[in-house]
């Protein structure tokens, strides 16, 4: 093993290395001259990016910086970019982020989080948690509905049999979840079949409803 030391003296303040009887003090260095490199890949190594904060570089970019999370209680990893990792902190239990999207493990949820929204999990006993994402709700206006989103609450109007929404996330191919929340009519009692189509999907029942009939639907696919 061999060190290489640029500006070496026995104490004081240097830009290169300070050695002490009891430490080595190092320049700040960065992303693109890290101040531990190695031999054929000075840009790839060690940096301080900032007080309290050890810095990662490869290739002369920093690629990710390890720092105390919070109250110092946990560690917190950051990396650069939008489609890659971006962080994991164990103040919030387990949190992985990526992008704008993060999953987050704590002692008493799990959560999935794209684009920062909470679109639930589940909580510690593991039940099913819906999450702070306000589900559309088309069902004041029994009928076809149009809801661009992953899931929703319409209704069939009274006498009828089917009801249309339209979705632009929804594809011939999708696969959609669809749950009567009215349970007391009395002739629409179950939902016969749900067929997506480009752009919609055709809920219906096994029969015309007596009065309104309130569904949920969510698409898995």
């Amino acid at each position: 093993m061999s060190l290489t030391f640029s500006g070496l003296q026995t104490g004081g303040a240097t830009a290169g290395v300070a050695i002490t009887p009891s430490s080595v003090t190092l320049n700040v260095g960065s992303a693109a001259a890290p101040t531990l490199n190695f031999a054929g890949d000075t840009t790839t190594g060690l940096f301080r990016s900032a007080a309290g904060v050890l810095g990662i570089s490869t290739g002369g970019v920093s690629a990710m910086t390890v720092a105390l999370a919070g109250s110092g209680t946990g560690f917190l990893l950051s990396g650069v970019g939008t489609t890659g990792l971006i962080s994991i902190s164990s103040t919030l239990g387990t949190f992985l982020q990526w992008s704008t999207n993060s999953l987050a493990i704590t002692s008493t949820n799990l959560a999935w989080r794209p684009g920062g929204a909470d679109l639930g999990g589940f909580d510690s006993a593991g039940a099913v948690r819906s999450g702070a994402v306000t589900i559309p709700d088309a069902s004041g206006t029994p009928g076809n509905a149009t809801q661009n989103t992953p899931r929703g609450r319409a209704a069939f109007a009274g006498t009828a049999s089917t009801c249309v929404i339209t979705n632009s996330e929804v594809t011939a191919d999708s696969v959609v979840m669809v749950i009567l929340e009215t349970a007391n009519d009395a002739t629409l009692t179950f939902i016969r079949g749900v067929a997506p189509g480009a752009g919609s999907f055709t809920v219906t029942g096994n029969a015309a409803a007596t009065g309104t009939v309130i569904f949920r639907w969510f698409i898995v696919k």
